[in-house]
């Protein structure tokens, strides 16, 4: 049994982290978009959802999943459109006046893409699609199933779209730390992969007691905590939980972010913005977002 002097320097070092790397890493000043057009113009939300950029990025369509570039001057989400019936990855960008109006991103429109995530040193771009693998024999056979590719920034945008581990089966989402340290879900469990100089090494198998096959996850930039999608027990048909890091290698059990995010539906691909301030999510075929505030609260209550 740790003891509770040793637990108690373990969950003040890891609220103090989360405080100070998970929500206070700021945007650079110095490349940045302004604080008046972050968030494309939006009045930013206190601790009630709201809708994000309706009519923009919100609308009749389904929106899923989103992230920012780390300047915060582009924003990446996905749209199911219908004529054809398409899983696709839109963009809008800061255009020194306006954001721009969203139009497909460079990699994306002809396969089925979703859940785009950006890295926080802005150097790699992931997503899943069910596009082509390059070792398949056939074309049919080689859309058979979904799997995470990846863009790495070059000096004329993002490059060409690679799968990251087409081997590792059942790989959805990943998200990664700011030393580039993946989180993600196969399809025995949760595991990490530590960036190495031609890629990522083999898959590092944790756990969280009391999960069951989450999904959609986020790690914060310092590693301090998860967020994901899960069918516990809770308010809906799929909530967003969270769990902390206790010590080098263990995790709180989940705690629910409770009735403010979570519905009767399925709520999922919660991301925080660069800065931490805000907490991005998907719910009724809507993004949506809330202070960060709600896991800072939830932080102090389950790290004691």
């Amino acid at each position: 049994m740790v003891p509770f002097v040793s637990l108690l320097i373990q969950c003040g070092f890891v609220l103090c982290h989360i405080y100070s790397q998970a929500f206070g890493a700021g945007l650079d000043s110095s490349g940045s978009c302004n604080a008046r057009i972050q968030y494309l113009g939006e009045k930013p939300p206190g601790m009630t959802p709201e809708v994000f950029a309706p009519g923009l990025v919100s609308t009749d369509q389904i929106e899923f999943g989103c992230t920012f570039s780390t300047d915060g001057c582009e924003f990446y989400f996905g749209r199911v459109i219908r004529d054809p019936f398409r899983k696709v990855v839109f963009v809008s960008r800061w255009t020194d006046t306006a954001w721009s109006v969203p139009e497909l991103a460079p990699f994306s429109g002809v396969f089925d893409d979703e859940l785009p995530r950006i890295t926080p040193d802005g150097q790699f771009l992931f997503f899943t699609s069910n596009r082509p693998l390059p070792d398949m024999a056939d074309q049919e056979s080689r859309r058979s199933s979904f799997t995470v590719w990846v863009c790495q920034k070059t000096e004329r945008g993002w490059g060409k779209p690679s799968p990251l581990a087409p081997h590792l089966r059942g790989m959805i989402t990943v998200s990664a730390t700011s030393t580039n340290t993946l989180y993600t879900r196969l399809r025995n469990g949760l595991v990490r992969m530590i960036p190495e100089h031609t890629g990522w090494s083999a898959p590092e198998t944790f756990s969280i007691r009391g999960t069951e096959k989450p999904g959609n996850l986020y790690v914060a930039p310092d590693g301090s905590f998860l967020l994901f999608g899960c069918e516990l027990p809770g308010y809906g048909m799929g909530d967003l939980w969270v769990s902390f890091r206790r010590g080098t290698d263990g995790w709180t059990e989940p705690a629910n972010l409770g009735p403010k995010v979570n519905t009767s539906g399925i709520d999922a691909a919660p991301i925080l913005t660069p800065d931490g301030d805000y907490l991005f999510f998907t719910s009724g075929g809507d993004i949506k977002w809330i202070s960060a505030d709600i896991i800072r609260n939830l932080a102090e209550d389950v790290i004691k």
